[in-house]
């Protein structure tokens, strides 16, 4: 399986668990409340598992909006972890309700029950705006590789053997019949030329 087959593929498993989460929360939701159970504990599944589901989701088109972006990979790496905070922030966001309804059941007074949701709440806005003002920022920006020159090498394993070095990486797409990244870069080029 080739790397975008395995990107694909991470990608599919992610917004299946995504849809089984949600699926779990509203199947919960239902036979807790057809039970007569207290709202304090059929609510919280359903909001975590939108939480976790939507983090799932948002972070996988982030991700997929990535793989489509021409910039030098450490961008691309760097443009990747500020999608997650964002992810995190906005899955953060779904849960800040959930203080009030635990609070609440623990009766705790208003003024703090209102003061912890304001605090989670305006923490997850910060972690949501930071984080996809870094991921633009990040992602944007001019490309400071070149196409097949090993000391400006483009490929986003930087961890590789063969990284850097042309003639080894090229002999050892070959052999695995795939293409490598300055092929695939130089297409992608190509037919953006083209249109």
């Amino acid at each position: 399986m080739n790397n975008k087959e395995q990107n694909h593929s991470n990608t599919l498993i992610k917004i299946t668990v995504s849809i089984l989460l949600i699926a779990f929360g509203v199947i919960s939701l239902i036979i807790l409340a057809v039970n007569g159970i207290s709202y304090t504990v059929y609510v919280p599944i359903l909001m975590v598992s939108v939480a976790i589901a939507t983090y799932a989701i948002i972070s996988c088109i982030a991700l997929g909006i990535l793989r489509h972006i021409q910039a030098e990979p450490a961008k691309i790496h760097a443009a990747a972890k500020w999608s997650h905070i964002f992810s995190s922030g906005i899955a953060l966001m779904i849960l800040a309700p959930l203080i009030i309804i635990l609070l609440s059941a623990h009766s705790v007074s208003i003024e703090i029950i209102y003061a912890c949701f304001l605090i989670a709440l305006s923490l997850s806005i910060s972690l949501t705006i930071v984080g996809i003002i870094k991921f633009i920022s990040t992602s944007r920006g001019s490309t400071s590789y070149i196409l097949f020159q090993g000391d400006k090498c483009p490929c986003p394993k930087t961890g590789c053997s063969n990284y850097g070095n042309c003639q080894s990486c090229i002999t050892h797409h070959k052999n695995l019949d795939t293409m490598t990244e300055c092929e695939r870069l130089k297409g992608k080029m190509e037919r953006r030329n083209k249109k």
